[in-house]
């Protein structure tokens, strides 16, 4: 396979990856398209300066954001291996500590040992890619980054996922505007009930699963199948 470094078979993996990830089982529409295909335009810089060789894996970070510029609650690394065609994704549950590089603005504190996530905050896409390649010890060709307002209109545009929603689940918090008010049950979720679903942890009261981070990435994968699957 030759050297990705065209923007048109970029953006078809990409695409790819906003697909698998968000929730899109296939190409669903003129709509899904030009939406996604706008993503990827005002992202023009989605091609980092390290490019792939030959036949090297392409590595790409996907990040999903709160609210520009908050924290990528959302990190997932994906692998696209053009000899055997296989992708590899791996989520990094948001809570990971790791050191990220730099220093507080005006001060000369580094940053140190923090929440993974925290790192899209202090300094966007450069830091966020550098503190994931230093974390696993990777290089990324590419990067994608969609915040919850792109996850609403994508999932709206497919007309919902329906799956079953394992726990009753209702969650407020006022100062970070999240209010989560899900039952048990299957049910076809729209875009502001998925954004629900994928960022439950647990109930204002503490129960709930009891798996913090890692049952929320189990649960984007049970959104993940469920899309795919309709």
């Amino acid at each position: 396979m030759a050297k990705v470094n065209k923007k048109k078979p970029i953006l078809r993996i990409l695409i790819a990856i906003l697909i698998i990830i968000i929730g899109v089982g296939a190409y669903s529409g003129l709509r899904v398209w030009n939406f996604i295909s706008s993503i990827y335009r005002d992202s023009p810089e989605s091609l980092l300066e390290d490019k792939p060789i030959d036949d090297e894996p392409i590595n790409i970070l996907f990040m999903g954001i709160d609210e520009n510029p908050g924290r990528a609650d959302t990190l997932i690394m994906i692998s696209l291996n053009p000899t055997t065609e296989k992708l590899l994704v791996m989520s990094i549950p948001r809570d990971t500590l790791a050191e990220i590089p730099g220093y507080y603005r005006n001060t000369q504190t580094p940053y140190g040992v923090q929440k993974i996530n925290h790192a899209h905050a202090y300094g966007g896409i450069p830091l966020t890619v550098r503190t994931v390649e230093n974390f696993l010890g990777v290089n990324f060709h590419y990067y994608a980054r969609v915040d919850y307002s792109a996850l609403h209109k994508i999932v709206d545009a497919i007309g919902g996922v329906t799956l079953y929603v394992p726990y009753n689940m209702y969650y407020v918090d006022t100062a970070g505007g999240l209010t989560i008010n899900l039952r048990k049950g299957e049910q076809t979720l729209d875009g502001n009930k998925a954004e629900q679903f994928l960022r439950w942890r647990q109930n204002s009261d503490g129960t709930g699963d009891g798996k913090g981070d890692i049952g929320r990435v189990e649960r984007q994968q049970q959104f993940l199948k469920a899309a795919i699957s309709q």
